[in-house]
Order: structure tokens, then C-alpha cells, then sequence
């Protein structure tokens, strides 16, 4: 009889946390017509609401993407031609809320996702969602074959030309030959010619420029550049020039003329054995500013702070260039 009682308590139990518990029913498709597409995931129908298409960040209309921009008018001509003044199924997502401008999955008229459809054919990138997002699997499935398949944006502006342009500043072109030493981490070689403040020239004919250095050409017509990069150049000069020194490589090989990105050391500088990082110091001295990297950071703390005591001590071109342009009628 205990027994009895207790299973029924535990039905009633159940009865009740499934009468009590909220079900959040799926939502359900909605058979729409498009008036306009306004841009690439934004369109209003003719009822006048404004959906957001789900599941894609495509190439945007008004702002420049580095590797993306030349597609987006071709989707945006795409978008039209897919759905503009034609009849779709709409429907929401549990995991994004309402507002002015409606989120929403999109079907073509075919039954098609629109969002999984373009993804598949590398139009435009899966949007970051939630995992309990609806389709979420199908969208990233979508995206990841296109990746796979090097298509669409995944290829590139101009087709594999981002591709060749990395195996390019990879330093790839000196691997096989002699120079292919000075593509390691550290290098070693004898500076030729200081060809400026920031660049010198090595004596197996290789350029080198310095990471994080930032120095105006001494040829620079505007008022007072040309001592900046005079002074410059002569100081490195005297710092390295006919002198051995080591090379240090960050992430970064080659810039886009082909030289040498490192930073440069002088080794037994002192009694003690310590290097002079040439990077560090032509900023220090007062002959160089600090250039921001976005891909080199390994010295940018040391860099910064070299510049900063440039800046309040006044030394090398900060002094002797701006008196110059100051004393000028």
C-alpha cells in the first residue's frame, strides 16, 4: 500500500512540473513578400517591417573590409535578385529577442535556406551566434565547406593574390640560395651602408629594415623633414656601420619591398658583454619615433618607453632639428 501511494505521488509530482513548467514552443514560418532589399542582411517587406537575415555577416556596402570589399556589390546584387519582390518564409529564433528591426531565418521560395545557401557557396561569413541557435550547425557545416574549398571570399579579392602575397613576404624566394641563413630566428651579418635611419644595407647585398623604427627620408622636401632623416641616418651610422651585428626576427620576414623586417643588436658592446638594441636606442637617442606593428610586438613595451623619454628629454633631431626650424624666417 506504501508503495501504492508513493508511485502515485510521484505521478502527480511529474503532472503537475509538466503543467507548471513554461514550454517554449519552436516558432513557427511565416509565408511573407519582400518589397526591397536595403542592404546586404537588411530587407523590409510590404507589410513594412524590416527583418535582419540570420546566420550571415556578409561583406558590408559602407565599410572598406581589407580582404572582402569587392564582394560586396556582387552579393548585394545577389541578395536582389534572390529574394526582391519575391515570397519567402520567415521565421524567429528563441536565442534573439524583437525589437524595431526583426531577426529572423529566411527561406527561399525553392525551400532553401537563404542564409546556409549563401554560406555553402562562400557569399558572406556565419554570424556569431549562440550553439542553441536554430541551424547553427547547418551554418557553421555551410561556412566550413566553403573555407575547404577556397571559394567566394575564402579566396580572396583578385583570386589567391592574399595567398601569393603571403608565400611572397614569407621569404620564400630566398629559401634554397645561400641567404636562406637569414631567414632564422637570429642572423648574423655586416652592415654595407646605412641607407637611412630606419634601413640599412647588408654586405651580401641584403636590405634590412628596422621593426618598430619610424624615421622621415632625408630627401623629404617639407620644412625641416630632411634634417630629421639626415641626422638619423648619420647617428645609425655612427652606431653600426661596417660593424657586425645580430638579427632578430619577429613574426614578420619581409615588408612589401622585399626586405629584411628584424630587430638589430650590436653584440659586445660593453665590457660586460651586453648588446645594444639598435631599435631601442636610435629611438632613445632622440633620432627615430616608434612605429606601431600590428603583427611584431615582441620589443613594442621596450619601443614605447624609448619614446616616451625621447620625447621628455629633448635629445638628438628633437633638439637640434626643431631649433633649426625655429630659428628659420
Amino acid at each position: 500500500m506504501k508503495r501504492y501511494i508513493f508511485l502515485v505521488l510521484i505521478v502527480i509530482t511529474l503532472l503537475l512540473q509538466t503543467i507548471t513548467s513554461p514550454v517554449l514552443a519552436t516558432p513557427a514560418w511565416e509565408r511573407v513578400k519582400v518589397d526591397r532589399v536595403l542592404d546586404n542582411q537588411h530587407v523590409q517587406l510590404f507589410d513594412g517591417r524590416v527583418i535582419r537575415i540570420i546566420g550571415m555577416t556578409p561583406p558590408s556596402l559602407f565599410e572598406k573590409q581589407s580582404h572582402q570589399s569587392c564582394f560586396a556589390r556582387p552579393f548585394f546584387r545577389l541578395l536582389k535578385l534572390l529574394i526582391e519582390n519575391k515570397t519567402v518564409k520567415i521565421r524567429g529564433d528563441m536565442t534573439l529577442e524583437d525589437g524595431t528591426i526583426l531577426p529572423r531565418h529566411v527561406k527561399l521560395e525553392n525551400g532553401r535556406n537563404l542564409a546556409e545557401f549563401l554560406l555553402e557557396k562562400g557569399k558572406t561569413s556565419v554570424m556569431t551566434m549562440s550553439k542553441k541557435a536554430s541551424f547553427y550547425s547547418k551554418y557553421r557545416n555551410a561556412q566550413a565547406m566553403a573555407k575547404d574549398s577556397e571559394i567566394g571570399i575564402w579566396k580572396g579579392c583578385g583570386g589567391n593574390k592574399d595567398l601569393h602575397e603571403r608565400l611572397r613576404r614569407s621569404g620564400i624566394g630566398l629559401r634554397n640560395t645561400p641567404r636562406a641563413s637569414f631567414l632564422a630566428p637570429i642572423s648574423v651579418g655586416q652592415v654595407k651602408e646605412v641607407l637611412s635611419g630606419e634601413k640599412l644595407l647588408l654586405t651580401n647585398g641584403l636590405k634590412v629594415q628596422m621593426i618598430g623604427v619610424s624615421v622621415p627620408s632625408s630627401f623629404d622636401s617639407r620644412k625641416g623633414f630632411s634634417c630629421f632623416g639626415l641626422q638619423a641616418r648619420q647617428h645609425l651610422e655612427s652606431l653600426i656601420l661596417h660593424k657586425q651585428v645580430f638579427l632578430r626576427r619577429d613574426t614578420s620576414q619581409l615588408n612589401d619591398d622585399g626586405d629584411l623586417l628584424r630587430y638589430v643588436f650590436l653584440p659586445l658592446h660593453d665590457k660586460r658583454g651586453r648588446e645594444l638594441f639598435i631599435n631601442k636606442q636610435i629611438i632613445e637617442d632622440g633620432y627615430a619615433k616608434h612605429r606601431k606593428s600590428e603583427t611584431d610586438k615582441k620589443y613594442e613595451d621596450i619601443l614605447k618607453s624609448a619614446q616616451e623619454i625621447a620625447y621628455k628629454d629633448k635629445k638628438g633631431s628633437w633638439d637640434n632639428c626643431l631649433q633649426s626650424i625655429l630659428a628659420e624666417k
